[in-house]
């Protein structure tokens, strides 16, 4: 069968070891030389060519003279020539028995040397496709997108080695961006941490360089509620249509990428789904009377969570609500948090209901998260 060199894209036989035409060596290197060992001996009369060239540039495997207990010397490709095109610095790899321990050697010197030449930008694309492509596991546009955004991030690791970047690096990264949000700066945590346990698996590094990654953002920056102040200018303006969304979002609890996600059922006045943990994926929310007609009039369809970011600043301009409390920008996830203290000053003796909501683990609390059943979420009003 003939298959395609990935290097000058000829078409060469599948059982070829390395390319004829540019000697790129081809994936049985990479699998080293022990199948073709199994073939040839026994079937291949012992000659002095009993093996074949090995391509350009691939490194020497050279048998010394004497009674040796290893006698193949491996040597690494030369990298420069004197001016008589005499090859200078060669590297002997090591000494083998046979001639296969040697040419594996080899394999795997070149397969190491490949992984080397990997950018962060390779195996960010190689985690990537390995992560999202499982079949077995599902990922929301929102989670793909937030990996995809993290990566834009330190796009001045892009183009570099991924083996040659160390702790500093990130470290100095982290220190340089000290002004953002404990947030923002977990997500990139986050991401570098997996893409490392990604190259641990695949034996593209030796350590992870993220292991110890100290964060220097600001943890307070984690949601404030809106006044009960806010929460009454957002009902003078009602009457427009993206301030009655950010009235959902308040009196369901969403987050702002859920709202697109969740089945709503107008009959029964429940939302239903969510994202993120397993906890939040399948809640009932119920719909509150007051928001009743907003829901029934919303456009899911059109709804967009990254438009409605913009949108929403429009919603504070016109209600007169501060942009800013205490320094942060207000956003419309400070709904959620909103959500959450409305119901501990109003309902506060029902938390596990709250957490079901919310879509928040019940924790190691084993009477809640094994008894804590809510089959009556949908009559809760807050």
């Amino acid at each position: 069968m003939l298959i395609q060199c990935p290097e000058c894209m000829k078409e060469i036989s599948d059982k070829a070891l390395s390319c004829p035409n540019c000697g790129y060596p081809m994936q049985d290197f990479a699998l080293g030389y022990s199948q073709l060992n199994k073939i040839t001996k026994g079937s291949i009369r012992q000659t002095k060519r009993e093996h074949r060239r090995l391509p350009n540039g691939f490194g020497t495997i050279r048998k010394l003279s004497g009674n040796r207990r290893k006698p193949y010397a491996v040597y690494a490709p030369t990298a420069s020539y004197d001016d008589n095109g005499k090859a200078l610095g060669r590297n002997c790899l090591g000494y083998f028995k046979d001639w296969y321990e040697a040419y594996d050697c080899l394999a795997k010197y070149h397969l190491n040397d490949n992984k080397r030449s990997l950018t962060f930008a390779d195996v960010f694309y190689l985690f990537y496709e390995d992560k999202f492509s499982n079949p077995l596991k599902e990922y929301s546009e929102l989670t793909k997108n937030s990996y995809e955004y993290n990566f834009h991030i330190v796009k001045c690791f892009h183009e570099m080695q991924f083996v040659e970047l160390t702790l500093k690096d990130y470290q100095g990264f982290i220190n340089d961006n000290a002004d953002k949000s404990y947030a923002w700066q977990n997500s990139l945590r986050t991401l570098l941490n997996q893409m490392y346990e990604y190259a641990l698996r695949e034996e593209l590094v030796d350590k992870d360089q993220a292991e110890g990654l100290q964060l220097k953002g600001n943890d307070t920056q984690m949601g404030i509620p809106f006044t009960v102040e806010d929460i009454r200018k957002l009902w003078a303006h009602s009457d427009e249509y993206f301030t009655r969304i950010a009235l959902i979002l308040l009196y369901t609890g969403l987050r702002i990428g859920e709202l697109k996600k969740v089945n709503i059922d107008l009959e029964n006045r429940i939302m239903q789904g969510g994202l993120k943990t397993t906890a939040g994926k399948n809640r009932i929310i119920p719909i509150h009377p007051d928001i009743y007609p907003f829901v029934k009039e919303f456009d899911q369809q059109s709804y967009n969570s990254k438009s409605y970011g913009y949108r929403f600043e429009q919603v504070k301009q016109l209600c007169g609500i501060s942009k800013e409390v205490e320094g942060n920008n207000r956003t419309p996830h400070d709904l959620r948090h909103t959500f959450s203290w409305m119901w501990d000053k109003f309902i506060n003796e029902d938390e596990v209901s709250k957490h079901l909501i919310m879509g928040h683990s019940l924790g190691a609390d084993v009477e809640k998260s094994t008894y804590g059943h809510r089959d009556y979420l949908r009559s809760i009003i807050i």
